[in-house]
């Protein structure tokens, strides 16, 4: 659905603001607020819509959300064989010409795309294009079809140590002189297997986590109690569709991931340094299954998260402690100071050796060690890392395409062990205009 330019979009509430929409009460899809649905806001998707130039992405199902837009699984009705992809509808408030996604893109510019994907382990925009809809103007990107995120690999795939390893050398991004500014496990995808975006639909629907059905849920007006249409509402959609992703015993995926979502990579203002400290949390997620210096207690000011990290690191140093005292000198109660350090490290060797053997633990907790240090001078280096002797000399290993992984558990350790390093990869370009081939 679509509207001229410069026609006025709905409103979905009344002259005070009061929500008018909500959902049957049998939905128990997991989706985004019926009240993002407004000027500047969502657009409006129900499946079966048609998305792009002449109706070219069928929706089919819908693959995440947040307030930023929503991810749609789509096929491809004009490509020359019906390909699947993820279609990632923006917020018209995000959508701009200039956005850090589309400048992202240009970082990779000149690259072809198969060595983006399967030597650089990035999904970046294939294409995008534009919809004018109720609640404005929404940038689309397009996407390779992937599978589920990061977060829950370590539960999934924990024991096979050899796979773990795999994966968390994969993630090494940097050489390419892009910070990514926002990674952690929910922006890691694990990519698919060669042949999946070719598949019948009945068949791909079929390897869905919730079932190969749509969970979906009619929309009604709270006014009258009755379902609305495009017609008496057109800002809010007809139903509400519940994300679901690939699960990863599904025989699809492959041992490999795909660093995604670069938003706000190019306003990132901390630098490489920061992401690597970012990627020390992103191995401990993968490597051992739990975030470090995470603490559960809402009423926590952030004195026991930043206690945590001297317990490990040492005394915070100058200029972040003063800058710490200052920001916590804000709060009632509160004269800035770190409580006293009374906890066991949040990370240790002897923790380590819970998840893993000992010599692995030693190792693992010397690469952390490496890389959480306060001064992201004294940081490790990619290159340090990439040679660490936890990635056993994979830094060398000659490239293997993407491999599937077995439905059964006790044949994960038979995955690849080895992928190509992409350090090699060409210089970074300017913004990318057009798709790729």
């Amino acid at each position: 659905m679509s509207l001229p330019d410069g026609q006025p979009p709905a409103h979905a509430g009344d002259d005070e603001g009061e929500f008018l929409y909500d959902v049957e009460d049998d939905f128990w899809g997991c989706a985004e607020p019926l009240e993002n649905y407004k000027p500047g806001g969502l657009h409006p998707i129900i499946l079966g819509d048609r998305l792009g130039d002449n109706g070219r992405f069928r929706v089919v199902h819908k693959l995440g959300h947040g307030g930023y837009g929503t991810v749609w699984l789509c096929q491809d009705t004009l490509s020359p064989t019906p390909k699947w992809r993820a279609v990632k509808v923006m917020s018209a408030k995000e959508s701009k010409l200039d956005c850090a996604e589309l400048r992202a893109m240009g970082a990779f510019r000149g690259i072809d795309l198969s060595t983006i994907e399967n030597d650089l382990h990035i999904s970046v925009p294939l294409d995008y294009f534009w919809i004018n809809g109720p609640n404005g103007r929404h940038l689309a990107l397009v996407f390779t079809l992937s599978a589920i995120t990061a977060n829950y690999m370590f539960s999934i795939c924990g024991q096979s140590r050899t796979l773990v390893k795999d994966l968390c050398f994969q993630l090494f991004i940097h050489s390419r002189g892009l910070c990514h500014g926002d990674f952690r496990p929910p922006n890691i995808l694990v990519r698919l297997c060669h042949g999946v975006d070719s598949l019948p639909e009945e068949t791909l629907l079929k390897s869905f986590r919730n079932g190969e059905k749509p969970e979906t849920g009619r929309v009604f007006s709270i006014k009258d109690g009755k379902p609305i249409t495009r017609a008496s509402a057109p800002s809010v959609p007809e139903q509400l569709v519940g994300s679901t992703s690939i699960g990863f015993y599904s025989g699809l995926c492959a041992a490999s991931l795909a660093v995604t979502d670069f938003g706000v990579a190019a306003r990132a203002l901390l630098g490489p340094a920061s992401d690597i400290w970012a990627l020390g949390c992103c191995i401990m997620n993968l490597a051992l299954g739990f975030t470090p210096f995470a603490h559960e207690d809402e009423g926590d000011d952030g004195n026991m998260h930043a206690a945590k990290m001297e317990s490990l690191m040492g005394p915070m140093p100058e200029p972040f402690r003063a800058a710490y005292k200052e920001e916590h000198k804000r709060q009632p109660n509160n004269d800035g100071e770190l409580k006293p350090i009374t906890e066991m490290p949040s990370i240790c060797p002897e923790y380590i050796q819970l998840r893993v053997d000992n010599e692995e633990a030693d190792q693992l907790f010397d690469l952390l060690m490496s890389i959480f240090k306060w001064h992201p001078k004294d940081r490790a280096t990619i290159q340090q890392v990439l040679d660490h002797p936890w990635f056993e000399e994979r830094n060398q290993n000659a490239a293997v395409g993407p491999q599937r992984v077995s439905t059964k558990r006790n044949m994960v350790d038979d995955v690849v062990k080895g992928f190509k390093s992409y350090l090699n990869a060409g210089s970074a370009g300017s913004l990318l205009s057009g798709s790729f081939s």
